[in-house]
């Protein structure tokens, strides 16, 4: 005869197993949801730190240190940032699936730190998707991650993503076109 202590024990240890089974399935469930529904992903602003200290940035150090920094273009970048004026947002993702662009966002900043451009005038954002709301939806969509976006103002004057791609440039001269842009250059 089994003892009735060990069978209870036993279907303690089911129901928990089927719990987990359950829990595990509503996660997943939940996961697949919030990719498929772009509107509802979180767009959340972090800091340089909080990158560079999350597991998904692991890459983060080793390429910023990697760029080879345009060291000509820098003195014309800090001469035109304003800091008053201007605002850089950039735009990058948790899990970057955007092949080699996403060393981009390295070399960016250390585009930004070599020009001695304080953290506190840019903001970076994590988009879960391209299509994720952001505080900047309102002035400018989000076309590709990453994304590097210049505010004079508090007005969307420039990506430098656009630029870079259009014309074939780099980071440095891009980032540089955009600083000397202004709001009033737009309306002619």
């Amino acid at each position: 005869m089994k003892n009735p202590m060990m069978q209870n024990n036993i279907f303690a240890q089911l129901k928990k197993y089927n719990m987990k089974k359950i829990l595990f399935t509503i996660l997943m469930f939940l996961c697949i949801s919030c990719v498929n529904e772009n509107e509802n992903v979180a767009t959340i602003k972090v800091t340089l730190e909080e990158i560079k200290q999350n597991p998904n940035f692991s890459w983060f150090d080793k390429d910023y240190d990697s760029y080879p920094v345009n060291s000509n273009a820098i003195q014309d970048i800090k001469d035109n940032f304003d800091s008053i004026n201007h605002k850089i947002i950039i735009f990058t993702a948790w899990d970057c699936l955007c092949g080699k662009e996403y060393l981009k966002f390295p070399y960016f900043i250390k585009i930004l730190d070599s020009a001695n451009i304080s953290e506190k005038n840019y903001e970076i954002f994590i988009m879960g998707t391209i299509e994720s709301q952001h505080p900047y939806s309102a002035l400018f969509k989000v076309a590709k991650i990453p994304s590097f976006n210049i505010l004079y103002d508090g007005h969307f004057v420039y990506s430098v993503n656009d630029t870079a791609i259009k014309y074939s440039k780099t980071l440095e001269p891009a980032l540089l076109e955009g600083l000397k842009t202004k709001p009033s250059l737009l309306a002619d």
